[in-house]
């Protein structure tokens, strides 16, 4: 069986379209996915809350499309096969590009925070430990967003790379927020720098904080929420 003979048989049995995907990029908003990837293999799976369940790998499209037809088949009737309601395409439509956006925006703003801080440290003629940091940044994130657009790539960053790139950023604001007052008061007390610093210091903890709050209830929600579950059922399905 070929994908074309696939989506013949699909169509026969009366399945929404919006429920399934075929040779594109994962869909993780309720979809079965068959996927083909660059070094021959297929990988079928249903994608929910942006995590793959049920995932199969084969190396030929004939087993690849029977096993994707008969996951189709034992699910008919199940919730996972309901009518989507009218806005699910426009949504799909809009969601990727969106996804696509918010990574764009990680990237460039890591990048741009690399090079402040690493270009900080050049002005002022620094090249400790920190400037080197900054620099490994720059450069990490820089492959990230070249790798962004590779679609095996974008799967590896959306289960790997998506928790690494949000810790980093959680600890490095916190490092931030701690040696903020350790730099400025000392420097507000000595005169170097006026008074008015305790205020842009107080607001900049404020912001720092409130980021790091943003970024920690993503990461807890959208992965270790998500790991604790897939723990559970694993634990269930092996007893």
């Amino acid at each position: 069986m070929n994908i074309k003979q696939l989506k013949k048989e699909i169509r026969k049995l009366g399945i929404d379209e919006r429920n399934y995907n075929i040779c594109d990029r994962g869909v993780y908003d309720g979809c079965f996915n068959i996927l083909s990837h660059d070094n021959g293999k297929w990988d079928i799976f249903y994608g929910e809350k942006g995590k793959k369940k049920e995932q199969q790998v084969f190396d030929s499209e004939d087993e690849a499309c029977k096993a994707f037809l008969a996951m189709i088949k034992a699910n008919i009737g199940t919730k996972r096969l309901e009518d989507k309601p009218k806005y699910w395409k426009h949504y799909r439509k809009r969601s990727l590009p969106m996804q696509h956006k918010m990574g764009t925006f990680l990237f460039i703003f890591s990048v741009l925070f690399g090079a402040f801080f690493a270009g900080y440290q050049f002005y002022i003629h620094d090249f400790n430990f920190v400037f080197w940091f900054f620099i490994g940044w720059m450069i990490f994130f820089t492959v990230l967003a070249i790798c962004w657009n590779n679609d095996r790539t974008y799967e590896l960053f959306e289960y790997i790379a998506t928790p690494i790139v949000f810790g980093i950023l959680i600890l490095g604001f916190v490092a931030a927020m701690i040696a903020a007052p350790f730099f400025i008061i000392p420097e507000i007390q000595s005169g170097e720098i006026g008074k008015d610093y305790y205020v842009s210091l107080v607001f900049g903890e404020i912001a720092l904080g409130a980021a790091v709050w943003a970024f920690y209830y993503f990461f807890i929600k959208e992965y270790v929420d998500e790991l604790k579950d897939y723990i559970k059922e694993k634990k269930a399905k092996d007893q």
